[in-house]
């Protein structure tokens, strides 16, 4: 099983606790005031803009009063002619949301009683009043008129159940003014069926329901369609300009959201009876639903950011709180069941910010432990490549194919023999500084200082599909720093160095090497024995840089590599073509084939042309003293022109 670590431990615990906290806090009554704005938001993206229902209001309006000249109250002789006009239309139920308390003359209080009696239809709205001082609370109902009661009319509490500072929640329907509506129109329905403390699914917004004004209804001919209150339930009440100065019946819903308007009181009960005749009232989701939810977002947030990356993080925080909406959103639809979605969004946000964080902090660790594991070994430009692009790197071992660069000084233990050890630690200090140097300048990793020896490879920790040419660059520009090195020697009285480098290019084991407590990123493997072999033959060929066949290869042709031998190195059964860096020669090549065919005439005489041209070649040097010995020493007769090198 994978070890998990005391971070993830920890950022898991916090996560989970996170979305603990958010369960207990959505138990408040100040988080249910918050989350009850989400219930207003899908209120308005799910309504449509104009109701399709029965009701028709009939509203008290500014028109009215212009029309009779007369501020309200009207006298009820009035509505007792309405209610007559209304009754003669058909109208199902006639329902004021006026509440008629208090007598007024002897003579309209009368009439209006005989209307009521007449139509057999009225309803009439009660009110709830609520005293409470420092001694006593009181609550009373507040009825109409007794003689408008004893006339027939229904009445029920026409009091709205404040949510905050909106009307959200369905009020308790027994004994309600939509209650008696209902009975009056022949549809009661059963209090019982709808959820407790259930939220008003509105049918519209203001202004959304069938709408006439006072003076219209009450001259129907004049002004309305033939017919046009036939079978209708009519809501009568108070619909004035909602301005602050008007103590009008004035309520905040959740369309306040959208334009900062409130909605009439007849409105809002035009939309609770519509909402009881269609059994649309929404069940807040319960406790127990509440939590398998979050439970279930928890877990999500936990394997959707446990991977955390910006863009991907990002992209699922906004897949996982589209869903959530997507889900309230058609519960609440589809459903009448209100799903409060604050709490699970800001969970998820919560989520992908702790996993952020400790992404972040992780980086930054990470970030530090790369400046500090390769700091010496590779140059800044590479470090902030790797910080750049993490994904490249591979700290762990693998293998890969890289080249590798030796490099030694020739001469060195016999000058350093002649120097106090300040000069020679200052001489060794020169040296390394500007080889380190030119490694790193050309990105190369620098393995480690052996002495006076040096050994560098290119391809790891960041891929290089230039490795070898890198390497070789390198080396040239090694062995062309080496005058400025022996001129400062010079000038302290010191004896002139010269180094030798080997270079080969394979496959070799790349990471951190050593025990627990301390280890070094290096390159292990066969490679990175031949590379050093071939560091120590240039002392047979009095060469300067010696290039394995596989490097050549890999240079493609962009480099003028000049063959030298076939060459088997110490621990080694295959001869491998070894080549140094510069031009080639017909005359080198051709003496190296007569050399192979034991052609020792031939093989003398280009070699003496290509002395000719350069009187200090090593390599031609080398070829004349070794035909003279063969002359002399016939070598077998499957020889193929190998020379094996039996030291280091």
């Amino acid at each position: 099983m994978p070890r998990i670590s005391l971070r993830s431990i920890g950022l898991y615990g916090g996560v989970i606790l996170v979305w603990a906290a958010l369960f207990v806090l959505g138990l408040s009554a100040w988080w249910e005031r918050l989350e009850e704005n989400n219930f207003d938001w899908l209120t308005i993206a799910a309504s449509p803009a104009a109701a399709d229902s029965p009701i028709t209001i009939v509203g008290i309006d500014e028109p009215s009063m212009a029309e009779f000249q007369q501020q309200w109250p009207w006298p009820r002789g009035t509505h007792a002619e309405l209610i007559d006009r209304l009754k003669e239309e058909g109208a199902s139920v006639i329902a004021f949301d006026v509440v008629f308390a208090e007598p007024s003359t002897p003579e309209h209080d009368r009439r209006l009683a005989d209307a009521i009696r007449r139509a057999g239809n009225v309803v009439l709205a009660a009110d709830w009043e609520q005293r409470e001082d420092a001694y006593i609370a009181q609550e009373r109902e507040i009825l109409p008129l007794q003689s408008l009661l004893q006339a027939g009319a229904r009445t029920g509490i026409a009091r709205m159940p404040l949510s905050g500072s909106c009307i959200r929640r369905f009020p308790a329907f027994d004994n309600s003014f939509g209650q008696a509506i209902l009975e009056a129109a022949g549809k009661p329905v059963d209090p019982g069926r709808f959820p407790p403390r259930g939220m008003l699914r509105y049918a519209a917004p203001p202004q959304g329901f069938s709408y006439v004004s006072y003076y219209q209804a009450l001259h129907p001919k004049q002004f309305l369609p033939r017919g046009f209150f036939k079978g209708r339930i009519l809501l009568i009440g108070m619909v004035l300009d909602d301005s602050p100065q008007l103590k009008a019946d004035m309520y905040c819903t959740p369309y306040s959201w959208r334009n900062l308007r409130r909605m009439s009181g007849v409105e809002i009960n035009a939309n609770m009876i519509d909402a009881a005749m269609r059994g649309r009232v929404a069940g807040e989701a319960g406790q127990g639903t509440r939590a398998a939810l979050l439970a279930g977002l928890m877990l999500l947030s936990l394997l959707a950011f446990r991977q955390w990356a910006p863009w991907q993080g990002s992209l699922r925080l906004l897949l996982l709180a589209g869903g959530c909406v997507a889900v309230a959103a058609g519960l609440f639809v589809y459903a009448d069941i209100w799903w409060p979605v604050f709490a699970p969004l800001l969970g998820l946000f919560l989520s992908y910010l702790l996993f952020g964080a400790a992404a972040f902090i992780d980086e930054r660790r990470k970030r530090a432990e790369i400046r500090r594991a390769f700091g010496h070994y590779v140059s800044s430009a590479v470090i902030e490549q790797m910080l750049a692009h993490p994904e490249r790197l591979r700290l762990g071992g693998e293998r890969r194919e890289i080249t590798l660069l030796f490099s030694d000084l020739a001469g060195f233990t016999s000058i350093s023999e002649k120097m106090q050890p300040e000069e020679v630690a200052e001489m060794m200090n020169l040296y390394l500084t500007e080889m380190g140097r030119i490694i790193l300048d050309h990105g190369g990793t620098l393995d480690k200082f052996i002495g006076d020896a040096v050994m560098a490879f290119w391809g790891a920790p960041l891929s290089d599909a230039d490795h070898a040419l890198h390497a070789c660059e390198a080396a040239l520009n090694m062995q062309q720093a080496m005058a400025s090195i022996n001129a400062a020697l010079q000038q302290k009285g010191a004896g002139a160095l010269s180094m030798r480098i080997g270079i080969h290019t394979g496959m070799a084991v790349i990471g951190n090497m050593g025990s627990t407590e301390r280890f070094d990123y290096t390159a292990i493997g066969d490679s990175v024995n031949l590379a050093s072999r071939l560091e120590g033959a240039n002392k047979l060929y009095g060469a300067g840089i010696l290039l394995s066949q596989a490097t050549v290869d890999a240079l493609h042709g962009r480099l003028n590599c000049r063959l030298v031998d076939k060459l088997c190195v110490k621990g080694k059964s295959e001869p491998i073509q070894v080549y140094t860096l510069g031009a080639m020669t017909e005359e080198n090549d051709a003496a190296i084939q007569a050399f192979r065919r034991q052609d020792w005439d031939e093989a003398q005489r280009l070699w003496q042309i290509v002395l000719r041209d350069c009187p200090s070649d090593p390599v031609a040097q080398f070829y004349i003293d070794r035909i003279a010995h063969l002359r002399s020493h016939p070598p077998a007769m499957d020889w193929d022109g190998t020379t094996v090198l039996d030291s280091k």
